[in-house]
């Protein structure tokens, strides 16, 4: 039967954490457990040895550790603290020290704790750090050489490599990256019969800890190797999709613990989502090239067409400049000899002939005046000088203007609400013409003792609206859908009312080119109102 000091013992030693007591006037173990020695793979004796502590621990943290300790130790502070030791077979171990300092009356004489093996966990960490330092780049092949020389150095192993599969079938491999101990050798593609990828991709293993080249005898590759051990994970994007695999192979076994086995899953996850970004973002540069090209021809598809347009439209231009000269002579002459001869002739019916005569000549000009104003609008021949207008003037002008065709159709012109001498920012002789023209079709259009009024009014947003409102007809929608396209009368063709259709869609242009709009809203059977809305003139 054991004795209580036996068991405690006992149960100290069997403990995963390594005891231990230290002298600091000797700088020597007094004790340390068994653990420490298996741990480290020094012997008993060694540890013992003078100032072995310090002699092993790494050079990069030796300094540290030995400041840190001399100073807590000096205040008497219980501390605990991570460094690196060289264990004797030149591997390094990670070890956590919790230090509690022994004290007498003349100050600190003895040390004694625990150190923990910390080595896995830190393996972890600096994968994490590892895998979280590699730059998100469009260079995917930069990617997949990081990550196949990092996973080599995270689990100690001689070769690491990512592959994809080769073809739909899935039945070979083309690797994307290799690492082999000191340098990346060129990508090839090999068949997964008989190999132990084809087992990691049928989800059939993970790990061949020992005697891979012995288990897969047809893997030539693995046996000219000599691989002892093969751990893989398959790549499976965030889309569900399997599309290759990543492994590292070593030549002495490779044992997993529960902090490390889960790192190569990690690395899988990041490298397959990296594939699928990549890939993603290449079929998205693919379709821009794809639609910058499609824009490039259809720009220059457009600009051909332009190019035609503007041929037609000056074709045009030309073309009825020529014949509005070559028309407007023979019909002045006609006119002025159809006034001549109705002078002259004491023929009532004659007469009547030489007036319907001169009416149709007439209205022929007024057509050919419309088409032309509407051909050097389309080309922009027509040019606007914007300068101040003052609007009481420009449309009391108007309705002068105006004043005997309204008596003539019994309508009453009134113009009220435009107290203010609003100033305007327009065209003065353009914006009379679009003035008269809405007038005479409020008279042309209206019932007999029908009334036209004009009103103006500043805007919210310092403009000028301009109504000119009508007890006419009105319009329906159809009407009012086809209100501004050319030469369409509405129905007013079939009546004895002139016009050429073509009057609004020039005024419409018009008062669009010195930056205003042109609207209309009516009601069948009561009227319709037709706004101008033009920007106030602003004195610097």
């Amino acid at each position: 039967m054991k004795t209580g000091h036996n068991k405690y013992q006992h149960m100290v030693e069997t403990a995963r954490a390594m005891p231990w007591s230290f002298d600091l006037k000797t700088m020597c173990f007094t004790y340390v457990g068994p653990q420490a020695v298996k741990c480290l793979g020094y012997s008993e004796e060694e540890w013992y040895a003078e100032n072995f502590w310090g002699d092993h621990i790494h050079p990069e943290d030796r300094e540290r550790a030995l400041s840190y300790c001399e100073m807590e130790v000096s205040k008497g502070l219980d501390h605990e603290f991570e460094y690196r030791m060289l264990a004797k077979d030149g591997h390094v171990v990670w070890v956590r020290d919790v230090v509690n300092v022994i004290m007498d009356e003349a100050g600190p004489y003895g040390l004694q704790g625990f150190m923990f093996d910390i080595t896995e966990r830190k393996q972890v960490e600096e994968a994490m750090n590892l895998l979280a330092e590699i730059q998100i780049t469009d260079d995917i092949d930069s990617f997949y050489r990081a990550c196949v020389k990092m996973l080599a150095s995270v689990y100690n192993a001689q070769f690491s490599f990512i592959g994809l599969f080769a073809n739909e079938q899935r039945n070979s491999i083309q690797t994307q990256s290799l690492w082999a101990g000191n340098d990346y050798p060129a990508n090839f593609e090999y068949n997964l019969e008989g190999t132990p990828c084809a087992d990691i991709l049928d989800l059939k293993r993970e790990l061949i800890p020992r005697d891979a080249a012995k288990e897969y005898p047809d893997d030539e590759m693995l046996v000219q190797m000599g691989v002892e051990s093969y751990f893989g994970s398959p790549l499976v994007t965030p889309s569900g999709e399997m599309v290759g695999l990543v492994s590292v192979l070593d030549v002495k076994p490779m044992e997993l613990s529960s902090w490390t086995g889960p790192i190569l899953g990690l690395f899988a996850q990041r490298i397959a989502s990296e594939f699928e970004r990549y890939r993603v973002n290449r079929s998205l540069l693919e379709l821009n090239r794809d639609l910058e090209k499609r824009v490039e021809e259809r720009t220059a598809d457009l600009n051909e067409a332009k190019k035609a347009a503007n041929e037609a439209n000056q074709a045009k231009s030309e073309f009825l400049s020529r014949m509005s000269h070559e028309l407007r002579t023979p019909l002045n002459v006609i006119i002025g000899y159809s006034h001549i001869a109705e002078r002259l002739s004491d023929s009532k019916e004659v007469n009547k002939h030489l007036k319907e005569i001169n009416v149709a000549s007439t209205h022929l000009l007024d057509l050919i005046k419309d088409i032309m104003d509407l051909s050097r609008i389309e080309v922009g021949e027509i040019q606007i000088e914007l300068s101040p207008v003052n609007l009481r003037e420009v449309i009391e002008a108007s309705e002068k203007f105006l004043s005997k065709d309204a008596k003539s159709s019994h309508i009453t012109m009134s113009l009220f609400d435009c107290q203010e001498d609003f100033v305007v920012l327009a065209d003065s002789l353009r914006l009379k013409e679009v003035i008269i023209n809405l007038l005479s079709n409020a008279i042309k259009y209206n019932h007999q003792n029908g009334r036209v009024d004009i009103q103006c009014h500043r805007t919210a947003d310092d403009k000028v609206r301009i109504e000119v409102i009508d007890t006419g007809k009105g319009l329906d929608s159809e009407q009012m859908a086809n209100l501004f396209e050319p030469f369409s009368r509405l129905g007013a063709e079939y009546t004895d009312v002139e016009g050429t259709g073509v009057g609004l869609v020039i005024a419409k242009s018009l008062i669009e080119k010195m930056n205003g709009t042109l609207q209309v809203t009516s009601t069948p059977k009561q009227g319709s109102c037709f706004a101008i809305t033009l920007p106030l003139y602003a004195e610097n």
